[in-house]
């Protein structure tokens, strides 16, 4: 389990987990909806996350960018 700002996120330990990528192309791993994407962005940026996609605007209203994880999972973040 993590924990942020009141928000957790729990975990279950699996013994075969495929990378999304693995079995639909152009797919991820993980999305969150946070309210200040900026702001995430840049303190991930600051820390030398792996950001794989800068902030774009999508055509249905949600500004998102893409960060791979130490595990190599990648987690889609949007507003």
């Amino acid at each position: 389990m993590v924990q942020r700002d009141g928000f957790q996120i729990h975990f279950a330990k699996a013994d075969n987990i495929n990378l999304n990528e693995t079995l639909r192309k152009g797919t991820t791993d993980f999305i969150l909806w946070i309210p200040e994407i900026d702001t995430f962005y840049n303190e991930l940026k600051s820390k030398g996350a792996d950001i794989i996609t800068e902030i774009i605007q999508r055509p249905y209203g949600s500004r998102e960018f893409v960060v791979r994880d130490c595990n190599g999972y990648t987690i889609l973040i949007g507003d």
